[in-house]
């Protein structure tokens, strides 16, 4: 019991000491040897900066105005999305409408200690639910999965994909960047997002 109090007494030293999300991420980093350090940067709001990032127009078109919300509750990172979209089609009834302007949200809740999850691997399209796996590696948060290829009814590979969630050395970038076996040997797509401190991304 004695070595029990000696063992949290740094912790309740560096609860009046630390902000407090450092000091929950040094709670956190004795559960999980993979966690880094600076795991408590990648909190926070952080939107889409279209110039910084690499991708095909069309894709950095549909992303423009994107805000990501992202929270830590060990094992769990979640990252909240939301955006408008320019055009969204909708059926009521008999009738579909199309609404430009429209909010859309999304929530990837990715379990760090490699118990996995089943979700969309792309937000905003729920035809696409596919399990995957989450973990922690060199300061690196990765996310990986594979789906199976199908030409007429036959199987005709399995494309795996990882997705990768880093931070930059002074916390103000968030990046994402998508690989996978079919683009090997060209540059990988990648989302840069900075830290947003404004109203719109906090509401």
């Amino acid at each position: 019991m004695r070595y029990a109090r000696l063992h949290l007494f740094p912790l309740v030293i560096a609860a009046f000491l630390l902000p407090a999300h450092l000091v929950t991420a040094s709670v956190i980093y004795a559960q999980d040897k993979d966690l880094p350090p600076n795991v408590g940067l990648f909190i926070g709001s952080w939107k889409f900066d279209a110039k910084a990032s690499d991708l095909h127009p069309a894709l950095t078109e549909e992303h423009l105005g994107e805000v990501i919300k992202t929270k830590f509750d060990w094992p769990v990172f979640t990252l909240v999305k939301v955006r408008v979209v320019n055009q969204e089609k909708r059926r009521i009834g008999l009738n579909e409408f199309l609404i430009k302007g429209a909010i859309r949200s999304s929530v990837m809740e990715l379990r760090t200690d490699k118990s996995g999850e089943v979700m969309s691997p792309y937000p905003f399209n729920p035809d696409l639910v596919i399990g995957s796996k989450s973990y922690w590696k060199r300061g690196t948060l990765n996310r990986e999965w594979s789906t199976e290829i199908f030409i007429n009814g036959r199987k005709d590979g399995e494309l795996k994909t990882v997705e990768s969630h880093s931070i930059s050395k002074d916390g103000s970038s968030f990046y994402i960047r998508v690989e996978s076996n079919e683009t090997r040997g060209r540059d990988p797509m990648k989302f840069v997002y900075r830290r947003c401190d404004t109203p719109d991304c906090k509401s």
